[in-house]
């Protein structure tokens, strides 16, 4: 599944109602249209969305700042049927730390051509930082939740460039992909996708 057409998702641990439903429509989108799913495996918009995908029958990567071997274990179903694909690039004993989280995080959104911040504190935190690097280096290009609550930290990602994802989503999950090409076909400049492979 690595290198594979996909939808970086990611977001806070804590989520408004808005926030739960974006994350469930972006997995369900993924699963029915054919993306993987890229996230980190956590608590919050990574396991909500990463759930969804597999229910619709789709695929999902975590890339852990967690033990991969503790994952391993919870995650046996998914893993055996070959829907889910589980990495770090750290130890796969290592516990979590912040430190690991934010080196994992380049890693999401790299694999993926496309990403998705559902909720990000401002100026601070792994989502903020991963947005803003992705941003700054234009990697792949970043989406962000875009609602009448949303956290202050999105406010400020789209100031700063990133694309509003509108809440809720107008049309069918399984449009997402091409909504997501032809809002981007319209930049000036195009994020180039690094190669990890």
């Amino acid at each position: 599944m690595l290198g594979q057409p996909g939808i970086a998702v990611v977001g806070s641990r804590h989520l408004d109602e808005a926030g739960q439903d974006c994350a469930r429509f972006i997995g369900n989108a993924c699963g029915l249209s054919g993306q993987v799913l890229y996230s980190g495996g956590a608590r919050g918009v990574d396991t909500i969305s990463m759930e969804s995908a597999l229910e619709a029958r789709g695929t999902a990567v975590g890339v852990l700042a967690d033990s991969l071997e503790k994952q391993v274990k919870v995650q046996k179903e998914a893993l055996s049927r070959g829907d889910l694909c589980l990495v770090t690039p750290y130890s796969p004993n290592a516990g979590f730390s912040v430190g690991a989280a934010m080196g994992r995080n380049r890693l999401i959104y790299c694999l993926a051509d496309y990403a998705i911040v559902v909720a990000s504190d401002a100026e601070t935190g792994g989502t903020w930082a991963g947005a803003t690097e992705t941003l700054k280096n234009n990697w792949v290009p970043v989406f962000v939740l875009e609602h009448e609550q949303m956290p202050e930290g999105n406010k400020l990602l789209l100031q700063k460039g990133a694309l509003a994802f509108p809440h809720p989503f107008k049309d069918k999950p399984v449009k997402l992909p091409e909504w997501l090409k032809e809002k981007t076909d319209t930049l000036p400049s195009q994020p180039t996708q690094p190669n990890l492979f």
